[in-house]
This record gives structure tokens, C-alpha cells and sequence, in this order.
């Protein structure tokens, strides 16, 4: 039985075939030369397709069976695996250090506020890449599009080995700490096994299915939402019995340090972090040109509306001074609620880190398929699963580097140059929508924004990349070097003729022997 699968592909006929009943020796022969073909896709950069499509002969008969990435995540997908992702764990603890750094009660809703019109004006940005080169695959493709290669692989290499598996980590300590905390667990060892088991409870719900992770999202979106709306109507209803001691006086203390003023846009967008997420799924969305832009529309002002309320309801229910020195801010708030409150608010906060753990599982394994499939990674990400059509290896890689990250009993530096590194790669994913407006001028844009809008977030952007290095270079010099390990390694591996040759040579057999153990099949460009 011959699986031969194929992606579309105007001006190329290549195919990766491997006979399942030949032996693994002609296997291996027949993955060297497709493999090293691989690396030579950069051509089809500015192609786009409708769907990563893959055909081969299921049952030895002769007919061709169609396998792809299907376009079947409707908007309320769209909105729902945004709003999952956005809300995880942010909204539970940055607002005790967006007040504190802010000062005042007033300058800390304005930063909230200021926040989501930043994350609004990112995701446009991102919409006009998205729809413009209908690919999945996020800042990589930009970034390849605009400035070559090697640009986009030092982003790949960060996001792949560094910032997903930091971020992944971090959710599910979360989820696991909460959790133990609704059960009075203290072992440090327990609460990582917990963290271990969220995340391959997420991990195996998206290998297996495109359509259940979909579906999950939108109950714990849905799920997500009403605990808020709870918390808020409680808040609400506090202010109007008179509670209002907080809000008077509401810019009294505010600071005038515009370093403290960056940490509190710092801690707030850290909880807007996701608002960039549907774009590595552009090729799964129904109607991408329609449903990415009205995503994104709903989505951050939704997130907004709800983070605003939130921290009116927290602040309604506690002292601005109760709030800044409280380690979790929802809990302490459900404690002075009542009783039930406060034993449902850890398991509210542990089931909103999940869904944001599933959520972010469902779009980051696109990245590194992506960049397989464009020859930058060994091929066997570029594999999709033949029954689930799922990119199956992608995830569970992603998922084993975010185990890894649990190791470490403190990961506090890591955390410290996340948001550093981020903004590094936004910054160059706004520059480079400028850039293709030169580059690319008459490529189709069903989505164009005002060119002011890049222009802001390019500044928007260069200030969050100087605001660490003012106040913690040392670490900020860390991140830097870990970004930069990806320049040797593209030049060495990617780059160079013999690395790249010894380097598709060492991975052609875990290439057949993952297609063969996973059930998965090579994508080959048409």
C-alpha cells in the first residue's frame, strides 16, 4: 500500500511516497532526496491555498482518498478558541500589579482599557497578514515574507524551543496549583504530576480530534464566562448598596514613573496574551477572509468589556490596599463573598487555565507545521494524521518541550523575558506589514488597515522592548541570547549545503519511523 500525500502547489511536482510493504531500507531511500527537496520550498511563499490538502491510497485499490487540514471552525469557533486563549489565568493575578504599579484605582482601569485597544489594533494588523497570505503558520509566514528565511526561523526556533513550552508550563502550574488548592494540596511533586496530567489530557484531545477540541472550547468559553458574569453581578450589586469607597478619589497616588507605567501595561497585556492566536489557524477557519476579521472584532472588545467589569467587581468587594497585596485576587474576593464562593472560585480559575491550555495546544502546534512544511524543521512535523487530519507529531513535540518546563522548581526568569521576547517578534510583524505594502503592492488585501495602525504598534512595540532592558537588563540580556541561538543554528543546519544535507540524512529515518509508529503521512508540495 502506497501512502502518497500531496499539498497543492502551482509550479512544483513533487511527491513523498513510501510503500508499507517495502522494506524500511527503500523507505528511507525513497525520504532522502523529498526530504532534501524539502528545504527548498521558500519559493512558494506568496501562494496561497484553500486547504492543505493530501491524497493517498487508503486500501491498495487504486483510489485516491482525500486527507486535509478541513475548514470546519465556524465564527463561534473563532470567537470562542480567541476568548478561551485570552482569558486564562491573567485576569485572576495581574490585576494586583496593574493597580500597583498604576497608583490609582483611575489609572489602572484607563491601563486595562488602554490594553485591549492595543490588543484590538495588534489583531487587525494581524488580520490583514492573515487574509492577505492565507496561511496558517502566524508570524513565521510573515516574517518569511517580508524578510527571508532567516528572520522567520529565529522566530520559529524561540516560539518552538522557548516561548510555547514556557507559556504552556506556566498554564498548567496554574491550573495545578488551584486545583491543590481546592483540595488542600501542598507537595510540590503532587501539584506537578497534576500539571503533567492537564496537559496530556489537553494534548490527546487535540491529536485526536480538530472538531472535540473545537467543541471543548466553546463549553469552557461558555463555562468561563458565566463564573465571570457571576463574580461581576456580585460586584455590581455591592456597588449599588453604597460600597464605593474605592472609586473615590480615583486618580489619587498615581504615579508619573513611566517605567512603573510599563510594567502596568506589561502585567495588563499579559493577561490580553492570545489575541494574536487565530492567525496560526487561518487555513482551518470557514471562510478566513470573513471570519478572522469578525473574530477579532468580537473577540478583544468581548475580553475587554469582561476584564473591565472584573476588576470594578474586585474592587467593589475589596480595598485597593487589600487587592495589591493579595497573591490571588479572584479567591481572596470569592472568601469575602460567602462560603460557596470561595470554594468554587479554585476550581473557576483552575477550569479557566484548562481551557486556555486547550486553546493554546489547538493553534501553537501550527507553527512548527508550518515550518516543516516550508522545510525549516525535520519533516515529520509536516505530518498529518490520516484519521484524525490532525498535525498529530507537531502537537505531541510541543507538548513534551511543555513537560519539560515543569521540571525546574522556579522558572521566574524564564517568565521575566516571556513578555520581552513576545514583543520582540511583534515588533517585527508590524514593521513587516509595512514593508509588504511596498513589497507587495498589489497583492489582494481583503482586509486593509490604516497604515497609522502598524505605525502605532511599531512604537507601541519598540517601548515594551526597551521598558525590561531599563529595568532588568541582565535578564533581558539572557532572553536576547537565547533569540539569537537560532542564527548558528539556521546558518549551520538550514543554510549551509553539507549541514543541511547531514541534517535531512540523520532525520530521514524518524521520519519513516514516525509516519509508521504514528500512523501519520509526509507532506510533499504538488
Amino acid at each position: 500500500m502506497e501512502d502518497t500525500l500531496l499539498l497543492p502547489d502551482k509550479e512544483k511536482d513533487v511527491s513523498l511516497a513510501f510503500d508499507a510493504n517495502t522494506s524500511s531500507q527503500d523507505n528511507e531511500e525513497n525520504a532522502e532526496p523529498l526530504l532534501e527537496k524539502g528545504n527548498n520550498f521558500e519559493h512558494d511563499l506568496f501562494e496561497k491555498q484553500d486547504s492543505c490538502s493530501f491524497d493517498f491510497d487508503v486500501d491498495g485499490s487504486g483510489v485516491e482518498n482525500r486527507v486535509a487540514i478541513k475548514r470546519q471552525l465556524s465564527l463561534l469557533h473563532a470567537v470562542s478558541i480567541m476568548v478561551g486563549v485570552i482569558i486564562g489565568s491573567g485576569i485572576f493575578v495581574s490585576p494586583r500589579f496593574v493597580l500597583a504599579d498604576s497608583g490609582s484605582v483611575g489609572m489602572a482601569l484607563i491601563i486595562w482599557t488602554l490594553c485591549g485597544v492595543i490588543a484590538l489594533l495588534g489583531a487587525l494588523c494581524y488580520c490583514e497578514l492573515g487574509t492577505m497570505l492565507g496561511k496558517s503558520g502566524g508570524e513565521y509566514i510573515y516574517l518569511k515574507t517580508a524578510f527571508g528565511p532567516l528572520p522567520a526561523y529565529v522566530f520559529s526556533w524561540t516560539d518552538v524551543w522557548f516561548m510555547r513550552p514556557v507559556s504552556a508550563a506556566i498554564l498548567t502550574l496554574t491550573f495545578a496549583n488551584y486545583l491543590a488548592k481546592l483540595f488542600s494540596i501542598s507537595s510540590v511533586l503532587v501539584i506537578k504530576i497534576m500539571a503533567a496530567m492537564c496537559l496530556s489530557a489537553v494534548t490527546a484531545i487535540n491529536c485526536i480530534s480538530v472538531r472535540a477540541a473545537a467543541r471543548l472550547q466553546v463549553f469552557f468559553t461558555a463555562i468561563k464566562l458565566l463564573a465571570l458574569a457571576i463574580l461581576v453581578a456580585i460586584g455590581l450589586g455591592k456597588l449599588s448598596q453604597g460600597q464605593t469607597e474605592s472609586f473615590k478619589s480615583p486618580f489619587q497616588g498615581t504615579t508619573n514613573n513611566l517605567g512603573r507605567i510599563g510594567h502596568a501595561f506589561y502585567s495588563g497585556l499579559w493577561a490580553y496574551d492570545g489575541w494574536n492566536q487565530l492567525n496560526l489557524i487561518t487555513e482551518e477557519l470557514k471562510e478566513p477572509h470573513t471570519t478572522l476579521p469578525r473574530g477579532v472584532v468580537i473577540a478583544v472588545p468581548l475580553v475587554t468589556f469582561c476584564y473591565l467589569t472584573m476588576n470594578i467587581a474586585y474592587l467593589a468587594i475589596l480595598s485597593p490596599n487589600e487587592m495589591t497585596h493579595s497573591n490571588a485576587v479572584a479567591v481572596m474576593a470569592a472568601s469575602k463573598v460567602g462560603i460557596t464562593l470561595k470554594f468554587l472560585m479554585p476550581l473557576i480559575v483552575a477550569l479557566s487555565c484548562f481551557g486556555a491550555m486547550n486553546g493554546s495546544s489547538f493553534v501553537t502546534g501550527r507553527t512548527l507545521f508550518s515550518m516543516a512544511r516550508e522545510g525549516q524543521m525535520p519533516g515529520c512535523f509536516a505530518m498529518l494524521h490520516k484519521q484524525f487530519r490532525t498535525p498529530f507529531p507537531a502537537i505531541l513535540f510541543r507538548s513534551f518541550l511543555a513537560l519539560l518546563m515543569l521540571i525546574p522548581s522556579d522558572i521566574s526568569m524564564l517568565i521575566s523575558w516571556f513578555g520581552f521576547g513576545t514583543w520582540i517578534f511583534y515588533l517585527a510583524t508590524f514593521v513587516s506589514l509595512i514593508v509588504l505594502r511596498f513589497k507587495l503592492p498589489s497583492e489582494p488585501r481583503p482586509v486593509k488597515v490604516n497604515i497609522c495602525i502598524p505605525l502605532i504598534m511599531t512604537l507601541v512595540s519598540i517601548y515594551f522592548v526597551l521598558v525590561p532592558f531599563l529595568d532588568k537588563p541582565l535578564d533581558s540580556v539572557y532572553g536576547l541570547c537565547v533569540i539569537l541561538t537560532g542564527i548558528p543554528v539556521y546558518l549551520v543546519f538550514i543554510k549551509c549545503t553539507n549541514g543541511a544535507n547531514f541534517f535531512t540524512k540523520t532525520m530521514s529515518k524518524a521520519t519513516v519511523w514516525v509516519q509508521v509508529l504514528c500512523n501519520v503521512a509526509k507532506a510533499a508540495r504538488e
